[in-house]
């Protein structure tokens, strides 16, 4: 895990990011094992410094957010790739290891896909989204496992009450994945 900070963003970066990450992590990790029953485990590293980009956050950024900002995922982990910032020391465990990169954004949005997932660090300052922080963090995680959005796209109407629907207006210990996700 790491905190992104574009070229132009740099004085509003926060200095508790580290306690943000640690705590929201933290809360995913419990409920990833409550859900799973012990069966898959979530493991992270929390990077020492802040991740200065190269780039400005309008030249990272998707246009409209209104679907996240799946743009910014990407740019963003090409740029980590190239600058070659996101390597594991997991990648030499005895256990099979799935890495993924969260990355809290100093710019807007959320994403999550493949094995990289972007939520933007207002969603964990903001008074408003405070009942759903360690949810929305979880939610864009299960995406990188390749669970789907379960609400209609552009509409936002919810096709399940799990995590990957209604329930990510839900506090994550109010939350649960469907079983038919678990199954695989």
């Amino acid at each position: 895990a790491l905190y992104f900070v574009p070229q132009n963003k740099t004085g509003q970066q926060i200095g508790n990011w580290k306690e943000i990450l640690e705590e929201n992590l933290k809360k995913l990790q419990e409920f990833h094992d409550l859900q799973f029953q012990g069966r898959s485990g979530v493991y992270y590293k929390i990077l020492d410094e802040p991740v200065i980009g190269d780039k400005n956050n309008l030249e990272y950024d998707t246009n409209s957010t209104q679907h996240g900002n799946p743009e910014g995922l990407r740019r963003i982990s090409a740029e980590l790739e190239e600058r070659k910032l996101v390597r594991s020391n997991l990648d030499n465990s005895a256990e099979p290891v799935y890495r993924v990169v969260f990355i809290l954004y100093e710019g807007v949005g959320a994403s999550g896909s493949d094995n990289v997932a972007l939520v933007s660090r207002t969603f964990y300052t903001d008074p408003q989204y405070q009942s759903v922080r360690g949810t929305t963090l979880a939610h864009e995680f299960y995406h990188t496992l390749g669970l789907p959005d379960a609400y209609e796209i552009p509409s936002a109407v919810p096709t399940s009450l799990d995590i990957m629907g209604l329930g990510l207006s839900r506090p994550l210990e109010k939350n649960y994945i469907s079983k038919e996700f678990l199954k695989g």
